[in-house]
């Protein structure tokens, strides 16, 4: 008599393979939904304080005196938002995390084109430096003094922070918190004004979402899960 329902509770039984499971997340998408957003909000920024803050913030800053220990950090914000990082951090990543060595390019490949934009718009616009119009000369940067729109250290560095927050999403707030610090120090240093900083970041995000396009569809290379 029972000899029916155990076969057609067997029969309803199904094996692993067949249970269907949810679409895994990839680390692109936290990027890839709010990008226009950020964008947008940055834009919106850099045109404010391109209009009402950036000389203040000049003022400001040329009154400034940093202590020798806060200098030191700011330096390393200074170091974050350069190429050099970007090549030891493409490095760490290739030997350490041998399972994501071949996003190592889109890492790298985000950063450069970021500086290949920046470079293009400081060539283009010639905004003299915070430092210039204030009298100050200081090394490298008062060498390149009409390079002031935008900021090509603030755009490596988010460039830097988004693509490594695609691939480590558990370590996000801290890539996106260094990336802040770097924009800081350059308005601090007055290198840049807050609409340089403003627009860099718009630009290493916007690196970082056409790179990703680009490869995304290519390649399943954003499989880390969102955490």
């Amino acid at each position: 008599m029972n000899k029916p329902y155990a076969s057609h509770a067997k029969s309803s039984t199904l094996k692993p393979e067949q249970i269907a499971t949810p679409p895994k997340k990839c680390g692109y998408q936290f990027l890839d939904q709010k990008f226009w957003l950020i964008s947008f909000l940055l834009i919106f920024s850099a045109t404010i304080s391109f209009l009402i803050i950036d000389h203040h913030a000049q003022r400001f800053t040329a009154g400034i005196r940093v202590p020798g220990d806060a200098r030191a950090v700011l330096g390393f914000f200074s170091y974050v938002g350069n190429g050099i990082f970007v090549l030891f951090v493409a490095i760490v990543i290739w030997f350490l995390d041998l399972q994501k060595r071949k996003q190592v390019l889109f890492v790298v490949g985000a950063a450069v084109l970021a500086g290949l934009i920046t470079t293009a718009i400081k060539h283009t616009i010639k905004r003299e430096r915070p430092m210039v119009v204030a009298g100050v000369k200081v090394g490298a940067e008062e060498q390149n003094k009409l390079q002031s729109f935008p900021s090509g250290h603030t755009a490596t560095a988010f460039a830097l922070a988004a693509s490594l927050s695609v691939l480590y999403p558990h370590g996000r707030k801290m890539f996106i918190g260094m990336a802040i610090g770097v924009g800081l120090q350059r308005i601090i240093s007055q290198a840049h004004y807050p609409s340089d900083v403003c627009f860099g970041a718009f630009v290493g995000l916007f690196a970082v979402h056409l790179v990703g396009v680009l490869l995304k569809e290519k390649l399943n290379w954003f499989s880390t899960d969102v955490g």
